[in-house]
């Protein structure tokens, strides 16, 4: 899964231990479009992959007593992982003033795009606004902002969905909506008699 670290573990032996042993090692791992995304020069290789997808790892080991180079290599499938929420917030309002919810999310898929759909417990679903942070992949932000009709408490949930298709809900956002004093408008001329 995207996010969690993943280890190649490589052995050389020397056939003949009368010549001793000195091997070198050097790993490339790449992904998918054969970018460079990890190194390494031990026996062995852990990585975390920042993106779904099939990555290649290579390994070259050279015999320095032989001065024989070998080459091998390895795939790791690597899934996609669903965007994790935290920190639900809303703050709620009077009839036709405007309720507001959020969530802070973070997602081990650094390419991953997502969008967000809010549920706002009075039968409306409806878009909410995705925010990215600045350098800080724990602050993006999924909001949304709402009139109700009419007074109440409200349950609000945020569902975020990554370009992978993952789902993640939030935890149950409560609202509460005041009502609003009807207001009397007189218009033109008022007669008392």
């Amino acid at each position: 899964v995207e996010g969690s670290a993943i280890t190649f573990n490589s052995s050389a032996n020397e056939p003949d231990p009368r010549n001793g042993s000195d091997f070198g090692f050097e790993w490339i791992v790449t992904n998918a479009l054969g970018e460079i995304v990890a190194k390494g020069v031990n026996d062995r290789l852990t990585f975390e992959p920042d993106e779904d997808g099939v990555y290649l790892a290579t390994l070259t080991v050279t015999d320095f007593v032989t001065n024989l180079v070998y080459t091998d290599t390895a795939y790791a499938f690597v899934s996609n992982a669903a965007p994790v929420l935290e920190g639900e917030s809303g703050f709620g309002s009077f009839e036709g003033q405007p309720a507001v919810v959020g969530v802070r999310y973070s997602d081990a898929g650094r390419f991953d795009t997502h969008t967000a759909m809010i549920n706002w417990g009075d039968g409306t679903i409806e878009a909410g606004t995705v925010t990215l942070a600045e350098g800080d992949i724990t602050e993006n932000t999924a909001s949304g902002v709402h009139f109700y009709a009419d007074d109440g408490e409200y349950v609000v949930t945020i569902k975020l969905i990554d370009d992978d298709g993952a789902e993640t809900f939030s935890q149950p956002i409560a609202i509460t909506i005041a009502n609003t004093a009807p207001s009397v408008t007189v218009s033109g001329p008022a007669t008392v008699e």
